[in-house]
């Protein structure tokens, strides 16, 4: 009996606890309700800061912390070659040097190479292109995916001369055979040759880069040996095995491979990274900076409340101290500020959610096309999880400060003044200063970031091209294996006859072709020997980039004429060999001297078998062919007829004010070849200015969260400042009865301001300074401490600080004394 009357007791007293809260939560709500101007503007301030980070939070979470859609993606490696005599960092590697990996590195469980291309879809009508791969045996094998039907590409079929095969993926499966399962050993046309459907891969599998169709590379190692690097490569590692390990073995493995083949393998040296960071670590330091720019603004925005609150719980100190007249203890004082904290929090958090989809929308629309696994990005139960533990957080951040302050205050004291209060104890100054000095040293932070950038996308945006991008239209033409291949006359002929037949379209003024248009993101470089100079022992060759095309490719872009002439027609197949050289190569190898008529043998044919030397006849001006950050690397040109390539870059300048001309273009080329589907259609413009969406993209949302937070900082400190006026109405008005003029009283109010803001800009001065090294990697030819960056943003801050001082001071100095009496 005792003990159920004891637990009755308890249950009595946790239900009259709960009923407690309950009445303390709704009395929060109704002192909110009845302060609507506190409770808006503490709401949308912190909603702006919950709602960016909440968004921002959301790509962080979609690009980097989803793990990878595949089998123990942590296991996944990508294998690279490195030359440090070269350059490499990042290389593809020989076959043979696959099979190597393949067969030693025991921390390696599985490996594949595979060159992301398009495969040409023919004989189901037009032809088209689909996003696809050449690789080797094993790439199922290596993500753990076992085929949905059929098998994967078997490595006695990666031969050459091997049996046409091909694994299509399944929602390639889904939409044009329908789903059918009697899909297996029918064929598919690729380039106009069949090819017999031997399996299908998993649901969801489209690795690399959305393939949905993969054949064999028909590997020849004689014909392509330990020095001819070509494939990518990917591996899993061994169970057990740690991605240090395995890079230690990999590496160690290289230079075993050397000392078997000292010439084939100088200098290399395998690389390992992790496939997340392959696919992630260029965005990675960008979006985690991000990230703590809008945690700093929402730092700001709490600050800000945290202010709002301890000015209004000054203003509530007679309150409380009535209330603990009555009864009222500490804790339950405590209890309710922290209650109508956690109201305002969660008011925020809602608003913050739905300004948050707003904001994903905004930066997925922003976002460029570069920045990977944007379709992960999602407002999800983590995304939701981060808001809610941000509530919680803004809550005992910025209620607990005001609660613990009125909990402290005898109640004695407060009733003993009859309600009068001043601008509040020396406690609550300091914790208001403080508060005040935060935000404008955070201020400064961001601004200075945004400045550093703005500088950085100025000098990005001022670099020489090199080349005109204006009125040029671009797209690639892969012909087919069959005939072209090996066919230098054959492939010269028809890139001819199209320029031949493009070239007579109404409004255009010049064609030309190129393997490797300008930073489209792929090329060829190869080693080179200056017959002039002892040739360097073999395998130490120089590696320069090659590029083939048609004549009048340098008319055609504009590209300047240093010294001799430009390819023309006549140099084609059967006659002297002749190549270009650009400005950066001449001032590397003949500084002092022209190098005109200097001959120089490549080691690399795309289908011509000769070994003759080259007469370089000209040199050019350099172009940024690979990236717009990166100096121009020497780079020489041979023409196409000389050379051959079946893969080119077709570009078509046209007079201004020209459009639709695709069309007939396309028309042209179906009259050639209707195998050939035009690939990469775009102006040159759009192919410039994509490589210039990363930097504008950051560049905008650090100026958006910038100015959010200096403007959060000006309103807090006219908050504040405003405040403290109207506190001490009585002391201006005694000191102006005193004979102090308005002036004066103007000055002591700014001089309070200013003397808070220059304490800020000086702390947030040094903040600065050592958070700006974290952009280094953002940064072009802009170092972190850029003065002018850094003078900039002090300068901007300190017109928002002093003009959201000046109002309030203003209003301070034209007070009337008489009135400011009366009011106390």
């Amino acid at each position: 009996m005792h003990h159920r009357n004891r637990r009755s007791l308890r249950v009595l007293s946790i239900w009259g606890r709960v009923q407690i809260l309950l009445d303390d939560l709704r009395h929060a709500v109704r002192i909110l309700r009845r302060n609507t101007g506190f409770t808006i503007t503490a709401v949308v301030t912190l909603a702006l800061g919950i709602g960016a980070n909440t968004g921002v939070f959301s790509v962080v979470n979609g690009i980097i912390l989803k793990p990878l859609p595949y089998n123990d993606p942590d296991q996944l490696v990508m294998i690279y070659v490195a030359r440090a005599d070269r350059g490499w960092t990042r290389g593809s590697m020989s076959q043979p040097d696959l099979r190597s990996v393949q067969s030693e590195a025991r921390s390696v469980q599985a490996a594949a190479g595979y060159n992301p291309t398009e495969l040409t879809l023919t004989g189901l009508g037009a032809a088209e292109s689909v996003p696809g791969a050449q690789v080797t045996d094993g790439l199922l094998a290596v993500f753990q995916e076992p085929a949905f039907l059929g098998r994967d590409i078997l490595s006695e079929e990666n031969v050459p001369g091997g049996p046409r095969v091909i694994v299509i993926g399944y929602a390639f499966w889904q939409d044009r055979f329908g789903g059918d399962r009697n899909v297996l050993g029918k064929t598919l046309q690729i380039s106009g040759e069949p090819h017999e459907i031997v399996g299908v891969a998993p649901p969801g599998f489209d690795y690399p880069q959305g393939a949905q169709v993969w054949a064999p590379l028909y590997l020849n190692v004689e014909g392509c040996g330990r020095d001819c690097h070509f494939l990518q490569v990917i591996g899993r590692l061994a169970d057990g095995s740690s991605v240090n390990a395995a890079s230690n073995e990999i590496t160690e493995l290289s230079r075993h491979l050397e000392e078997r083949y000292p010439v084939l393998n100088y200098g290399k040296r395998f690389n390992l990274v992790t496939l997340e960071q392959e696919v992630v670590g260029e965005v990675r330091t960008a979006l985690l900076v991000l990230l703590g720019a809008v945690g700093i603004v929402l730092l700001i925005a709490c600050a800000n409340v945290a202010n709002l609150l301890l000015a209004r719980a000054s203003s509530r100190s007679h309150e409380f101290a009535m209330r603990s007249a009555l009864g009222a203890t500490r804790g339950h004082i405590v209890t309710q500020l922290l209650l109508e904290a956690l109201v305002l929090a969660a008011l925020a958090g809602f608003v913050g959610l739905v300004l948050a989809s707003w904001t994903v929308s905004l930066l997925l629309s922003l976002a460029p096309e570069t920045i990977p696994r944007l379709d992960q990005v999602t407002l999800d139960g983590t995304v939701l999880l981060y808001t809610l533990s941000a509530v919680v957080i803004i809550t005992v951040l910025f209620g607990l400060t005001p609660s613990l302050w009125l909990a402290r205050v005898p109640a004695t004291e407060v009733l003993s003044q009859g309600g009068r209060t001043g601008s509040g104890g020396p406690a609550r100054r300091r914790s208001r200063s403080a508060l005040l000095v935060a935000e404008v040293a955070l201020s400064l932070m961001l601004l200075l970031s945004a400045g550093l950038l703005l500088r950085s996308f100025s000098r990005l945006n001022a670099v020489q091209l090199g080349f005109d991008k204006e009125d040029v239209l671009t797209f690639r033409l892969a012909l087919p294996s069959d005939p072209y291949d090996y066919d230098v006359h054959r492939t010269a002929r028809f890139f001819g006859s199209l320029e031949d037949r493009v070239r007579g379209l109404p409004g255009v003024d010049a064609v030309a072709s190129v393997y490797g248009s300008p930073l489209a993101g792929y090329g060829v470089s190869t080693s080179i020997h200056f017959l002039d100079r002892p040739a360097p022992p073999e395998g130490q060759e120089d590696d320069i980039t090659i590029r083939v095309v048609t004549p009048g490719y340098h008319d055609a872009l504009r590209i300047p004429v240093v010294s001799g002439r430009i390819l023309e027609k006549g140099d084609r197949g059967g006659v002297a060999r002749v190549a270009l050289v650009s400005q950066s190569l001449r001032d590397r190898y003949y500084p002092d001297q022209d190098p005109v008529g200097r001959r120089i043998r490549i080691d690399m044919n795309l289908g011509h078998g000769s070994e003759d030397p080259w007469t370089i006849v000209g040199v050019v001006g350099d172009i940024r062919s690979q990236d717009l950050a990166e100096e121009p690397e020497p780079e020489i040109y041979v023409p196409h007829a000389q050379m051959g390539s079946r893969i080119m870059s077709v570009l078509v300048r046209m007079n201004p004010g020209v459009d639709n001309l695709l069309p007939a273009i396309r028309r042209e080329v179906q009259a050639l070849d209707s195998n050939v589907p035009l690939r990469n259609v775009e102006m040159l413009e759009e192919t410039v200015d994509r490589h210039f969406g990363p930097a504008r993209f950051y560049l905008l949302l650090f100026a958006v969260f910038a100015c959010v937070a200096v403007t959060l900082s000006g309103i807090g400190l006219y908050g504040v400042i405003s405040y403290l006026v109207s506190r001490r109405t009585r002391e201006i008005g005694i000191r102006m009865a005193l004979g102090a003029k308005g002036g004066d009283v103007g000055r002591m109010v700014l001089s309070q301001g200013i003397r808070l803001a220059l304490v800020g800009v000086t702390l947030g001065t040094i903040g600065a300074y050592f958070s700006s090294q974290v952009l280094q990697s953002l940064l072009y030819e802009v170092r972190p401490g850029d003065p002018m960056a850094f003078v900039g943003a002090t300068a901007l801050l300190l017109g928002v600080v002093v003009l959201a001082i000046v109002l309030p001071a203003k209003r301070a100095s034209s007070v009337d004394p008489v009135e400011a009496l009366k009011s106390e």
